[in-house]
């Protein structure tokens, strides 16, 4: 970036794709997008001084993707700059550590159909305007070892078309809202990494179009609960046709069993019964170091 005369890019109006990469810049120069009518690519990543995104994007009107990464420094997004973006149709925003909040004016991003976060501990909320995107299909939220979000945000409820939904690292996330029964488009809904989640709400009985259900790397207990016809959350997914999980603590007993030189079978077996009974069964990479 700093070998690059920062005003020169302004002038390649013909530029569909633009990733600016590294660097120690403190602001973003608004002279750069100027004139970037045909982007429709921008990827700003790995800023760790950057302190705020530009806020005139006005000339940026065929912009689809926006993907921002690895900038620790911004707090937020810009209210102003995200109002021009009619075509945005993918926002990506990705490892700041500390982003606290998105803006209000994702309710201006109109044709937005997927909208990724991961990698932003302090961000514990959505904003409520997200119940305007009528477009948003796809969404996805991965907090981190870090991450402070105890409870879904409410904000999720309102989105009305949304097709699939995936929650993923908030260790402090102690359970799902019954609300997420009342998500009746949604046909994919992923859970993962989130230890403290004992159990499935009651709603899900009502998610009559969800075709997937993938819980992975969460809480043992909530893996027995949800074995089939043996579990007591069993009843509330058995009209899901592809149910997938991924217990990797299942293997790690057995390993321990194994490495201890006890060879105890049944110690083996009594680890495995609780997910004999599953559809699908993912086994992760710890096989390899156990068998």
């Amino acid at each position: 970036m700093s070998r690059v005369p920062r005003t020169s890019i302004s002038d390649l109006n013909h530029l569909t794709t633009l990733t600016v990469h590294g660097g120690d810049m403190v602001s973003f120069p608004e002279e750069m997008l100027q004139n970037l009518t045909v982007l429709e690519s921008l990827q700003i990543e790995s800023y760790s001084q950057l302190k705020g995104l530009p806020t005139n994007l006005e000339s940026l009107v065929s912009l689809k993707s926006l993907s921002i990464s690895r900038c620790h420094e911004i707090e937020t997004l810009p209210d102003h700059g995200l109002r021009s973006l009619k075509s945005l149709q993918h926002l990506t925003i990705g490892d700041c550590n500390n982003l606290s909040s998105l803006s209000e004016s994702l309710e201006h991003l109109t044709a937005l159909e997927e909208l990724y976060v991961y990698g932003c501990p302090k961000l514990v909320t959505l904003p409520d305007s997200i119940k305007h995107l009528v477009s948003l299909r796809h969404v996805e939220i991965r907090g981190g070892l870090c991450a402070e979000l105890k409870t879904l945000p409410e904000a999720l409820k309102h989105v009305p078309a949304r097709q699939s939904l995936s929650i993923s690292g908030y260790p402090e996330l102690t359970s799902l809202p019954e609300w997420l029964g009342n998500l009746t488009s949604l046909q994919s809904l992923c859970i993962s990494y989130c230890p403290k989640i004992p159990s499935l709400p009651h709603g899900f009985q009502r998610l009559t179009n969800l075709q997937t259900l993938a819980i992975y790397r969460c809480c043992p207990e909530l893996v027995r609960r949800c074995q089939k016809e043996r579990g007591e959350d069993w009843y509330k997914i058995a009209h899901i046709p592809k149910i997938m999980m991924l217990f990797d603590f299942v293997f790690m007993i057995a390993g321990a069993v194994r490495l201890s030189g006890h060879n105890d079978s049944s110690m083996i077996a009594a680890s495995f019964e609780v997910v004999v009974a599953l559809d699908t069964l993912l086994v992760g990479n710890i096989l390899g170091c156990l068998l």
